[in-house]
């Protein structure tokens, strides 16, 4: 026979402190218990066959509206603008002869223009700094000359840098697809070490800009917040949103109680 569990003993506080965060840690897992109770098929990846009894596994029917498929009558058209600077024109004349035999008179400005967007095949510079030394006459000393304060140290520019941190950021690429990235659309190849040192350096610089944002959020007199389920490994943590209305600041904590807000 399986044995049975032992019931965990509640926790001791020896203090008010104590009893305040034991409080803390057990709203938080009553909030996860209950968040983990109302999923179902169609607020989480769940399959439609874990829904309980008297659940709905399809979304609720829509009300018919009696208008048609598609665009409205009256719907006003989107179109894409010409581009006002081309790398390349190409320009196409028709016969100078009509099929009937008489001349044609080609006009001088043409009456279509066609723009065709294409990515080029490898869109990256390498740009070289060559670092020069030379020898005191009186002296002997060896004087070297060091790279100006705008050039990156490492090997990759504002630009790439910039490319990485998006990737990483926005669309929440990982370090292997970002990888996977640059060399399938740039041919550069770097390290996932490389990768990673490179999200630190622009997460440095990015740190005194997202500071004021927070020190901004606190002076403010009112804020909207907002938090969701944030899986990190096996653990589970909540990512927080406070903003205004010109502002934005995330967090990842691990608690979702109104301390980690505040």
């Amino acid at each position: 026979m399986p044995r049975k569990k032992q019931p965990t003993k509640p926790p001791v506080a020896t203090n008010l402190d104590d009893a305040n965060e034991h409080i803390s840690t057990l709203w938080d897992r009553l909030n996860d218990l209950e968040d983990r109770l109302n999923q179902n098929s169609r607020n989480s990846s769940r399959p439609p066959s874990s829904n309980g009894p008297g659940a709905s596994s399809s979304a609720p029917a829509k009300k018919p509206t009696g208008r048609k498929r598609g665009a409205q009558s009256g719907h006003k058209g989107s179109k894409r603008m010409l581009a006002d600077t081309v790398d390349e024109t190409r320009t196409y004349y028709p016969d100078d002869t009509c099929a009937c035999g008489g001349a044609i008179a080609i006009s001088d400005s043409p009456y279509r223009r066609h723009q065709v967007f294409d990515i080029p095949s490898q869109a990256f510079s390498v740009v070289e700094h060559q670092l020069h030394q030379g020898q005191c006459c009186q002296c002997s000393k060896t004087v070297k000359a060091t790279l100006p304060d705008n050039v990156n140290q490492g090997q990759m520019g504002n630009n790439l840098l910039a490319y990485v941190a998006m990737q990483s950021g926005q669309f929440h690429q990982s370090i292997s697809k970002i990888q996977q990235q640059l060399e399938q659309n740039f041919s550069l190849s770097f390290s996932r070490g490389a990768i990673s040192e490179a999200q630190g350096r622009v997460s440095a610089v990015l740190t005194p800009a997202y500071q004021d944002i927070k020190e901004t959020m606190h002076n403010e007199a009112v804020v909207h917040c907002d938090e969701t389920r944030h899986q990190r490994g096996n653990e589970n943590r909540w990512m927080w949103q406070v903003c205004t209305a010109e502002l934005s600041c995330f967090m990842t904590h691990f608690s979702r109680g109104a301390w980690a807000a505040k």
